[in-house]
């Protein structure tokens, strides 16, 4: 019983240092951008955009501070519902005012504005489908700690095996969004002179790199090694 104690006790510090750690770096953003964030959004015109701002900014802020102080339970089934609803908001804005951004790029082309709900919504139904079957599973077998226990919360059996395919629709749809607005900005001028897309590529390539160098799979995470970070640096 003490080991199992023990190996619970681990797994919630890690989550409480890692909810902090992740706290005191988007307070230190906020800080940082809070000056910029009152000149050029606040005085700005109400917009769908700015709501959507808004929204992804500051709820993102709430949903990391309860995570913090663990008020929904550590895996308890309020917890949970609360995951899955608070993540797929933030998820929601985040695309949705990427979407916007894209349509505008395109000079609100009609044929961009139906790849782009077509592709949103099919990667809504997945999200919400997949995620809605994996947390009922979870929520059948949630188990609160024993009264006994010093510390707060539930634990389950097992996740689901298929369950973290859910986030494969939301990398796929933000990689496409990624991909049109590169190939118009690109399309713009000459390659050597969009400073800002130059950034954003080469932070892609310092995570694929990143990525490569913890692959499990040796061919991959050689290959991803010599055709994308040798080239980058």
């Amino acid at each position: 019983m003490d080991s199992i104690v023990s190996v619970f006790a681990g797994i919630s510090q890690a989550r409480g240092i890692h909810s902090a750690a992740a706290l005191a770096w988007l307070v230190y953003d906020y800080a940082l951008s809070f000056e910029e964030e009152v000149d050029l959004i606040w005085s700005s015109e109400d917009t769908v955009p700015k709501l959507l701002y808004f929204i992804s900014r500051y709820f993102g802020l709430v949903v990391q501070c309860t995570t913090c102080a663990n008020l929904p339970g550590l895996f308890c089934r309020a917890g949970l519902i609360w995951t899955f609803i608070s993540l797929y908001i933030l998820a929601f804005c985040v695309e949705f005012s990427l979407m916007l951004r894209v349509y505008a790029l395109y000079a609100r082309s009609r044929s961009i504005f139906v790849i782009l709900s077509t592709a949103f919504a099919a990667e809504t139904v997945w999200v919400v489908v997949l995620s809605s079957i994996g947390y009922a599973d979870m929520l059948r077998v949630v188990t609160p700690y024993p009264a006994g226990w010093q510390m707060k919360g539930c634990f389950y059996s097992s996740t689901p095996v298929w369950f973290r395919d859910t986030w494969l629709p939301l990398a796929g749809f933000e990689t496409f969004l990624f991909a049109l607005m590169a190939i118009k900005v690109y399309s713009y001028r000459p390659f050597g002179e969009v400073p800002i897309l130059l950034r954003v590529l080469r932070d892609v390539a310092f995570l694929l790199c990143t990525v490569a160098a913890n692959m499990s799979n040796p061919f991959l995470g050689v290959t991803t090694t010599v055709c994308v970070c040798f080239p980058h640096h």
